[in-house]
């Protein structure tokens, strides 16, 4: 049996990397991503340079390894998506075998680009307390979007795409809803949600990236069409403005959160958030990426082990140790099986804890056994 650090790096090359280049950069050293921060830090960045995305940074915070090791997961745990993301395939004209390591790497990679900016110290913005919950959420996200000088062309055109009618997937909330959440973490918990945030700022970014590469690109080719071309090799498309948001979309839903108690309930309700307070799950079925987000960040194994590490005090691992403890594998077309294979149980107690948990939120299957668990969906 293979363990994940194993599984990552045996999975072929186009499964795991939408650009052939960082196969060829990555394959005989892949390992040492997982070694410290700093190397899945140069892994991210080394990512989005060779897409030609280089506006779109890493920061050298503490959860690279957890973004690297989540990508990697999803690369090897894509084929339970296949059915589902074939309607992504023919919906947004990807020709492309590999679309879904492109959705996938713009998702995940970016997805707690921004948790070091959650927490605020004091109030950095002033919103009237006499206005009405919906007045004080406008307010709110206009400043924001002035605080991180983001285009206003760009936040309209990708609200327009979370107001539109789905065709294919449900949409999870509504866009007046992600605002009175994000007023919500704001006034009570005195953060910026880095979901909400994230996904904005990376939609920002993404079209930023195409119009500064099609200046650079009609500079050197006065022939070049406008909405199409071709960029160091890389090819850039309007019908890739879709995908942009699908991505972003992807990011602002994975942090909204149902109300946890009777607190948190009351809470909801008085800022007009009592729609998540209900009993709909994700399903792979209906929201295929932000299932398969949802999944695989709630059981990354090295985020789950640092935590009992640091609240149990237990002696540290190293992060490849970590990656080589734990299988993660599909048996069947709809069921995973995870499997630790070393390190005393309480290591794995949060890992365990939330894969209990994550069946109110997901639609899944928690079959506890000896050796961990079998996940069906």
């Amino acid at each position: 049996m293979l363990n994940l650090l194993q599984s990552i790096c045996v999975l072929s090359k186009d499964r795991k990397y939408y650009y052939p280049e960082l196969y060829s950069h990555f394959n005989t050293r892949e390992k040492q991503i997982f070694q410290d921060e700093r190397n899945a830090f140069d892994f991210i960045n080394t990512y989005y340079k060779y897409g030609q995305k280089e506006s779109i940074k890493s920061s050298m915070d503490n959860k690279n390894l957890h973004t690297a090791s989540l990508y990697f997961i999803g690369c090897l745990l894509q084929d339970l998506l296949n059915i589902h993301l074939k309607k992504i395939k023919d919906y947004y004209y990807k020709k492309e075998d590999n679309y879904f390591t492109f959705l996938w790497f713009l998702i995940t990679l970016y997805h707690d680009m921004l948790s070091m900016e959650e927490k605020i110290s004091k109030p950095i913005f002033v919103i009237p307390k006499n206005q009405q919950t919906s007045k004080r959420a406008e307010c709110l996200f206009n400043k924001i979007i002035k605080y991180k000088k983001l285009d206003v062309n760009y936040v309209n055109e990708f609200l327009s795409f979370l107001n539109k009618k789905p065709k294919i997937f449900k949409n999870l909330y509504s866009v007046k809803l992600i605002k009175l959440y994000l007023l919500y973490r704001y006034e009570q918990m005195n953060s910026l949600d880095h979901g909400i945030l994230a996904g904005l700022v990376l939609y920002d970014k993404l079209r930023k990236n195409y119009d500064s590469k099609k200046i650079y690109s009609r500079v050197f080719n006065k022939n070049t069409v406008y909405e199409n071309f071709t960029y160091n090799d890389r090819i850039f498309s309007r019908k890739d403005f879709s995908l942009y948001a699908e991505a972003a979309k992807e990011i602002v839903y994975h942090n909204i959160f149902k109300p946890k108690d009777i607190e948190s309930l009351k809470l909801y309700e008085e800022y007009n958030l009592s729609d998540l307070n209900n009993n709909n799950k994700i399903s792979v079925k209906d929201n295929p990426l932000s299932f398969l987000l949802g999944l695989i960040d709630t059981i990354e194994p090295i985020k789950n082990v640092e935590k009992s590490i640091n609240n149990l005090q237990l002696p540290t691992i190293n992060y490849i140790d970590i990656l080589s403890s734990i299988s993660v594998s599909i048996i069947k077309p709809n069921q995973i099986s995870i499997k630790f294979l070393k390190l005393e149980k309480k290591y794995w107690q949060y890992l365990s804890k939330n894969i209990v948990e994550m069946k109110k939120w997901l639609k899944i299957e928690v079959n506890a056994k000896p050796y961990g668990y079998i996940l069906k969906f």
